[in-house]
């Protein structure tokens, strides 16, 4: 199956975030949770919709449509994604929950950490989105015998780092000799939370993108030259068609990627 599949799920889902995203363009972390996107892909046994990222991919595109300010992409996509690839265990089974339920933010934290045999963690990570002001950090590490592990803490050291794009908040997240709980084990691939990244990004920037145009379009039928609308000018309407092609192109390379995150397409990441 692909995302074609479930069109009229999407299209449902499309329209009631976009309503969402209406009423101000910084949207909570509660409306969010309210809304059901921080659990949409949450198991049902917790609290969440059982979905898959195909889902959270509608909601990062009208994100990014939106310009919206949010916590989604660190607190909820890339958090759900980890934990879903993470054994069972009361933390993470927990962790799951909470998130679902929309009481506690976790950001997910990637970068250069290790796990000393004591279960002391040190390493630092830069540009983390969404780590300020989270309630708890999961943390990808490396353990004493190789293993990627994640840890679950509240003890590490955030620094907001200042970026252009008023959209998201990253942070400098440090950690120096600090005691942490017992490591949860991966069952699934630990690289795939790279990929997620980078799709939801993706995601965002298409919505971003088709935006624009739809917005370069309206400004061409209305804004008037030499008496008439400057859309009729050959320059004006090449420029249109050819961003057109982009965001045409641009949507089909995501929708290939959306579907083999999710693991509806033909290919795996």
């Amino acid at each position: 199956m692909t995302t074609t599949d479930f069109a009229e799920l999407h299209d449902d889902l499309r329209a009631v975030a976009a309503d969402v995203l209406s009423r101000g363009r910084v949207v909570d972390w509660s409306t969010m949770a309210n809304a059901g996107w921080v659990g949409l892909e949450v198991p049902e046994a917790f609290g969440g919709a059982g979905a898959t990222f195909a889902e959270v991919a509608v909601v990062c595109e009208e994100l990014g449509r939106a310009a919206a300010a949010t916590d989604y992409l660190g607190s909820a996509v890339l958090t759900v994604g980890v934990l879903n690839t993470l054994q069972d265990s009361v933390v993470r089974d927990n962790l799951l929950t909470d998130v679902a339920a929309g009481t506690t933010r976790v950001a997910t934290v990637m970068g250069d950490f290790t796990l000393a045999a004591d279960g002391r963690l040190s390493g630092r990570a830069d540009f983390v989105p969404d780590a300020d002001g989270a309630d708890r950090l999961l943390v990808l590490a490396t353990d004493h015998t190789g293993a990627q592990v994640a840890v679950a803490t509240d003890l590490l050291t955030v620094t907001a780092q200042p970026v252009l794009d008023q959209t998201r908040r990253v942070a400098t997240v440090t950690a120096a000799g600090v005691l942490v709980s017992e490591p949860l084990r991966f069952i699934g691939n630990p690289r795939s939370v790279q990929h997620r990244a980078a799709v939801t990004v993706a995601c965002d920037s298409l919505g971003l993108a088709e935006a624009m145009l739809a917005a370069t379009v309206s400004y061409a039928q209305t804004r008037h030259q030499f008496g008439r609308p400057i859309g009729s000018f050959q320059a004006v309407k090449h420029a249109c068609a050819d961003m057109l092609v982009t965001v045409s192109v641009a949507r089909a390379l995501v929708r290939e990627a959306i579907d083999a995150v999710a693991g509806r397409g033909t290919r795996s990441v």
